[in-house]
């Protein structure tokens, strides 16, 4: 899996190795090696990797004193992405329960905020 992810540029091999660094009991925890992992397969569309890069970033993830500080507005733009790219698909339950979470307690500005973030991404990712 390491392989394809670093040599082929896989994104769902990518997404994998983003998710044993935050979930996988024989490595150590490491959230900020798994946030480069996700955010690469989530700038090649991949929405599960936006789903928990965007969950990941908006709750933040610390160990003591390292880890992901909350970037709300960040995490709510990549959760947006994540959902608009699951609709019809076995994945939009759960990313629009992420979503949903993060919506209620996300404040009006940064649910704007994360709206024109997502509008220039958005653009960007259409390329790719």
């Amino acid at each position: 899996m390491f392989h394809a992810a670093t040599y082929f540029g896989d994104a769902d091999a990518q997404y994998r190795v983003g998710l044993l660094y935050l979930e996988d009991e024989d490595m150590q925890p490491n959230p900020m090696l798994s946030m480069r992992w996700l955010s690469l397969a989530a700038h090649k569309n991949h929405v599960s990797a936006q789903a928990v890069l965007g969950d990941l970033l908006f709750n933040g993830h610390l160990i003591g004193d390292n880890g992901i500080k909350p970037q709300p507005v960040e995490g709510l733009m990549w959760l947006s992405l994540a959902y608009e790219g699951t609709f019809g698909s076995g994945d939009e339950v759960w990313i629009g329960e992420l979503l949903t979470k993060a919506m209620l307690i996300a404040t009006p500005e940064q649910r704007e905020a994360a709206q024109n973030a997502a509008d220039m991404v958005r653009g960007r990712l259409a390329f790719n």
